[in-house]
């Protein structure tokens, strides 16, 4: 509350000796928080007063205000608003009707009903208080900005988040005029204006808002001012909502802990209720129901006390307890708690506001989950009118209602109503996420992605069902694959954006920015490869964490040029045309979806006809079994616990035929029997399948068909549009690295014992016969001039200095960590050149180390070595990070392993492949050279393990 204080002098003057004394007691007991005490003393030195000056005098109106600042502190608004209308009385009848402490008076009222839920009375009060200021002080001065602030909060509250923005932008301009840009009351706007925004959906403006009142707190007020805690809060609330939990999380309990503190705040406070309140907000994202009930408890243990049983505060916690039960399968908790928060929010905040629509969603919610259609319909249609019309056609919340109300029609069987709903709802999602994407780094972008998985999941599984009764399936195929289509590898398509934003712009500050990305990226994944001594280690973890906040900021300054390339490329939302457009007539492109258990199979022609099938969580996890049981066929052989070959190929044939009639039988409906070429786009356990492998009729898929892989359907589209630069006419070989960099060249520490191209069992690299003999014959085969590059010169500078060959042929061991401690992808996979084996492991090269190559216009990278192409099982939406990376260098194909590759067979693969290269049918010469070892009865470990992904 506004105070008017009255001087020592003043009230010597008014009292007394005597009475100067209860005044000042009064005071020195209110500023300590001991509001009691000081209402008693207070009322003593009024009585005194009104003895001196009678009923109607300012100074007693001044009395009145003080004791109704303390009943307001108290939380005992209806006897504030009791002395603060006695205050008014006096002022308009003594100073007037436009005088600035009548205004201040209505202030305080409005200020008051605010605190009583009664937003239109409090609008009514502050505008009233507005009328005057504007008149009497100015447009320019500070009260009037206090005005300005609070019209802001009450339309804040009442849900007219345009207004309230308006509101709050006028009192900011008055107050950096005049306190300038560093005081406290500008962080206050700041926050104000970026909570709005956060409510929006518009997240990149929240964080802005957030962080400059964040700067200024911890300047002037410092990190354990109660303050500043409202703006970690206030942050972890953005990172929330762009699923990045372990961010909220953090910012949350730092906020906790200043607002815990019972020198600042103390444990009972309605800001500690609040922290209460978020961290259970997080705990209950993550599934973690228990931890998210204790701190719902906390946080509405004290808004009971504080607040009431009848406060929008209250009413929330009810509503968050109710979903914890919701989520528990407890319906008739939820009920209770739903139905209590509604009751609350629907007489003080009125039926048509944003936290009302909130609990009939989740009404809704409970009636869905008991089969009660009607009832969950008649829930969810009321939020969807309001939340439309509060928070917009736009917003995260409104496409919530849209997916429960396409989650109904699903239940029901109404399949198109269901798509209607889910496609409205994914395109809502799509709209923020394009947003979004243009401020965030890669990390937050993939926690954004994930976080929000379930729109594409409930479109595709509608679309599945719609298609099969739609009278024109397809259109609805065509509809559904061009939404997947810019869907699937989202990530990726933002990463290389920015790759093709350094090959294109011509902007030295872009470029600058890109530089600098690549040597911090560099840097980052040198340093994370070794290991510091225990005294160091501390200085350690610093150095990574201050690098990783270095990529995170240069990643999110170039996310809106990556925008504008996409943009100007016409590449950044494309359509099934501009994939058959790419097509011969001979080609067809299968694009795979793995989500929410299901396999989705889209296939596309030149002419641009699209089918759509999916298989359901049955037949794809008996699909998933099939690969996996294949692949550990492999690994056998990899680890010698196989010795009956001629019984694993055959028992291999089996599986591979299961997988053949899941695949191409049951999700594509025999389609591929009709084109000769196949280009194929993997998800999930699909990505670590070498299809030439699968076998039909008695024999393998490659007899019949040409096969090549490309990532997804966009990134095929945009190495087509994007890939035609010319290069030179050198093949660079990269052969036989010196790991412990001994200057060594003869043979005898060739390892005979190691027969594949993996790191060995002792985590050392060794090297192997079959390098140089690999080397050797690509020299003596491969038409136009070959560098090579062994021993010593297979190093990372030399592979840096490669400018666009024609050819860039990589032969060493291959690295995969499969370490879900291990974050980012791009340092789960490496290959190791010279010095791979030293002390600071310089010649460990992961696919971070990478960025920055210069391989525009490259037809192929071979990475002739183990597990180049291996993703993580537990994220097989991932793109592979080291095909990823040439492909971002420029590279328009890159050969590639999905397991640890036998050393002797991968020589006579890739003596073959080079018979003929001059022409660039790559594929085709792999295909050849794979067909020979069929012939001769080959088991699929030693030829499929090699595919081509690319253009």
């Amino acid at each position: 509350m506004k105070k008017k204080l009255c001087s020592v002098a003043l009230a010597s003057a008014l009292f007394g000796a005597s009475a100067v004394d209860i005044f000042n007691d009064a005071k020195s007991f209110y500023s300590n928080g001991n509001y009691n005490e000081s209402i008693e003393l207070f009322k003593q030195a009024l009585e005194a007063l009104k003895k001196e000056q009678g009923e109607q005098s300012n100074d007693v109106a001044n009395l009145y205000t003080w004791i109704g600042d303390a009943y307001a502190n108290l939380g005992n608004y209806e006897k504030a608003l009791e002395f603060y209308n006695k205050a008014l009385a006096i002022r308009e009848k003594v100073l007037g009707k436009e005088h600035p402490d009548t205004a201040t008076s209505y202030n305080n009222i409005g200020l008051v009903y605010d605190k009583l839920n009664d937003y239109e009375k409090a609008l009514e009060f502050y505008n009233k208080a507005l009328a005057i200021r504007e008149k009497v002080l100015g447009v320019e001065h500070l009260d009037t900005a206090i005005s300005y602030n609070n019209i802001g909060v009450g339309y804040n509250n009442l849900g007219n988040y345009q207004k309230a923005l308006e509101f709050y932008n006028k009192a900011l301009a008055i107050k950096e005029k005049v306190l300038g840009k560093e005081h406290p009351n500008i962080a206050t706007s700041y926050n104000n204006i970026g909570a709005v925004y956060n409510v929006l959906g518009n997240y990149e403006k929240a964080l802005e808002f957030y962080n400059k009142a964040l700067a200024i707190r911890e300047k002037v007020l410092g990190v354990e001012h109660p303050s500043t805690a409202n703006s970690y809060n206030s942050i972890g609330a953005v990172y929330y909502e762009l699923g990045n939990y372990k961010k909220a999380l953090e910012f949350y309990n730092k906020a906790l802990a200043i607002w815990e503190w019972e020198k600042v705040l103390g444990v009972e406070h309605l800001d500690t209720a609040r922290s209460y309140n978020n961290i259970g907000l997080v705990y209950h994202r993550l599934g973690n129901y228990e931890k998210a009930l204790e701190f719902y408890n906390k946080a509405l243990a004290i808004r009971e006390k504080v607040l009431g049983k009848e406060h929008p505060d209250t009413a929330q916690s009810y509503n968050n307890i109710g979903a914890v039960y919701y989520n528990l399968g407890n319906y008739e908790k939820a009920l209770e708690f739903d139905n209590k928060a509604l009751a609350i929010q629907e007489k003080t905040l009125g039926k048509e506001h944003a936290d009302t629509a909130n609990s009939y969603n989740s009404i809704g919610a409970v009636y869905d989950d008991l089969g009660n259609y009607k009832k969950a319909l008649e829930f969810y249609n009321k939020a969807l009118a309001i939340q439309e019309k509060t928070l917009g056609k736009k917003h995260a919340d409104t496409a919530r209602i849209y997916g429960n109300i396409g989650g109904v029609y699903y239940k029901l069987g109404d399949y198109q109503k269901a798509y209607e709903y889910d496609t409205i709802a994914y395109n809502i999602y799509k709209n923020n996420r394009d947003k979004n994407f243009e401020f965030l780094s890669n990390a937050e972008k993939k926690n954004f992605v994930d976080s929000n998985k379930l729109w594409i999941v409930n479109l595709l599984s509608s679309a599945s069902k719609y298609v099969t009764t739609s009278k024109d399936k397809s259109s609805t195929s065509a509809k559904t694959f061009d939404i997947w289509i810019n869907d699937k590898g989202a990530l990726l398509d933002n990463e290389n954006a920015i790759a093709m934003l350094k090959s294109l712009s011509k902007d030295k500050a872009i470029l600058d920015l890109i530089a600098r990305l690549e040597n911090y990226k560099r840097e980052y994944a040198a340093l994370s490869a070794k290991t510091p001594e225990p005294n160091e280690a501390q200085a350690y973890q610093a150095k990574l964490k201050e690098l990783d906040n270095q990529i995170s900021n240069t990643e999110k300054e170039l996310g809106k040029h990556a925008t504008s390339i996409q943009n100007a490329l016409d590449i950044k939302d494309i359509k099934t045309a501009d994939v058959a457009g790419y097509l011969k007539d001979n080609e067809l492109f299968i694009d795979f979806g793995y989500l929410g258990g299901k396999y989705y199979a889209f296939s596309v022609d030149s002419k641009g006809a699209v089918e759509f099938k999916a298989l359901d969580e049955k037949d794809a996890g008996i699909l998933n079994d099939k690969i996996k049981a294949f692949r550990d066929s492999v690994y056998k052989i990899i680890d010698n616990k196989e010795s009956d070959i001629i019984s694993s190929n055959e028992n291999a044939k089996k599986e591979l035929e299961s997988i053949y009639k899941l695949v191409f039988e049951k999700a594509l409906a025999n389609r591929a029997d009709s084109y000769d070429s196949l280009i194929i786009s993997g998800d999930g356990m699909l990505r670590l399948l070498p299809f030439e492998a699968l076998r039909f009729d008695d024999k393998y898929l490659i007899e019949s068909k040409n096969i090549r892989y490309a990532s997804s359907a966009k990134e095929f589209v945009r190495a087509h549009k994007f890939n035609n630069a010319e290069n030179s006419s050198t093949l660079s070989v990269f052969s036989d690295p010196d790991y412990d960099k001994t200057g060594n060249e003869k043979a005898i520490n060739i390892d005979d014992s190691a027969s594949t191209r993996a790191l060995g069992r002792a985590g050392v690299f060794t090297r192997l016969r079959g390098f140089k003999i690999e080397a050797d014959a690509i020299q003596e085969q491969a038409s136009g001039e070959v560098k090579m590059y062994s021993r010593a010169d297979a190093n990372e500078i030399n592979l840096f200095a490669q400018k666009s060959p024609k050819i860039l042929h990589i032969i060493t061991h291959g690295i995969f960590i499969n370490d879900e401690n291990i974050i980012n992808p791009m340092l789960k996979s490496g290959i190791a050149l010279s010095g791979a084996n030293t002390e600071n492991k310089e010649g460990v090269v992961m696919a971070l180390k990478l960025s920055g190559l210069s391989l525009k216009g490259t037809d192929m990278v071979v990475l002739s070595a183990c597990e180049t192409g291996v993703i993580d099982p537990k994220d097989t939406s991932a793109a592979a990070a080291l095909p990823k990376t040439f492909i971002q260098a420029g590279a328009k194909n890159v050969m590639m392993s999905l397991w640890k590759v036998d050393d002797a067979h991968t020589v006579r693969l890739m003596k073959e492949f080079y018979a003929d290269t001059s022409k660039g049918n790559y594929n085709e010469l792999l295909r050849n050279s794979k067909l020979q070892m069929i012939k001769e009865g080959i088991h699929p470990y030693y030829w499929a393990g090699f595919i081509i992904s690319g253009e």
